[in-house]
């Protein structure tokens, strides 16, 4: 008989711990802020863009409002001119003046044709401002005003390059000459000239204040040279007068701008202006 054998108990390894559980997803708090914020910023800007609006049709209102009084108040003022001698140069004198106290262009709508572009010439002139310009209808003139604007500009501030915005080519290359003529050989050299031009211009300075023509044929090119004479003889100043009309006016034959307001003598008295001070000729 076999002896008995215990049955020996089958090993089974103990099972792996659960592993834990995963962590719940952190909720982020930085996206709605973000979204909050963005949302204010889009509603101010709206606000913002509205009260822009709002305000500048107030303020177009309250412009519209105060130039139709003042073209009611001129209006209402031209009935004086009825019992003047001339009555359509009373009311044009009237709307220029009242133009220019207020210095409102639209005033000078009172006027039409070649009355009303004197009334916005006047103004431009008066106050400088080459954007008035604009509102003249004969195109041509409405240039001739700006590059009037832009000559006094370049020759109160001694700015050559305001003469590059100057359209007719005669009266910028007037212009070039006019302010270079006015600097010494150093400043012509800083403002950008070039030499060529600051030399002809210290020759052409020579001769005209030494009223020598000799002087001028040591330009080298036949245009320069009669540029040169130009200072030298009849027009010495180069302001489109001859000298003798100068005399007769009154106006400095060795000055372009006699008055100094930055117009040359020879455009005012194109234009029909006083080359001596304000007014018409």
């Amino acid at each position: 008989m076999d002896a008995y054998q215990i049955p020996q108990p089958i090993y089974s390894p103990p099972a792996p711990p659960a592993p834990p559980p995963a962590p719940a997803p952190r909720r982020s708090i930085l996206k709605p802020i973000l979204l909050v914020v963005g949302m204010v910023l889009v509603l101010a800007a709206a606000a913002l863009a509205i009260w822009y609006f709002m305000g500048s049709r107030q303020a177009k209102i309250i412009v519209e409002e105060q130039q139709v009084k003042i073209i009611d108040q001129v209006q209402n003022s031209l009935a004086d001119c009825a019992n003047t001698a001339n009555p359509e140069a009373c009311r044009q004198d009237q709307i220029e003046r009242a133009a220019l106290d207020y210095q409102q262009v639209e005033v000078c709508e009172l006027l039409s044709g070649a009355q009303h572009d004197a009334c916005v010439s006047e103004l431009a002139r008066a106050s400088q401002d080459v954007r008035i310009c604009a509102y003249i209808q004969d195109k041509e003139k409405a240039q001739v005003c700006a590059d009037n604007i832009y000559l006094k500009s370049a020759t109160a501030n001694r700015q050559i390059s305001a003469c590059q915005s100057i359209v007719d080519a005669e009266k910028q290359n007037g212009c070039r000459t006019m302010v270079g003529q006015g600097l010494s050989p150093a400043e012509c050299l800083a403002a950008d000239l070039g030499a060529e031009f600051c030399d002809q211009s210290a020759v052409i300075n020579q001769a005209a204040q030494a009223q020598d023509p000799a002087i001028c044929q040591q330009l080298e090119n036949e245009e320069s040279i009669m540029e040169c004479l130009d200072f030298v003889y009849d027009d010495p100043d180069f302001d489109g007068l001859e000298s003798s009309l100068e005399a007769g006016l009154g106006t400095d034959p060795r000055n372009p701008d006699t008055d100094g307001d930055g117009f040359s003598d020879g455009q005012e008295v194109q234009g029909g202006y006083n080359p001596l001070g304000d007014g018409r000729l």
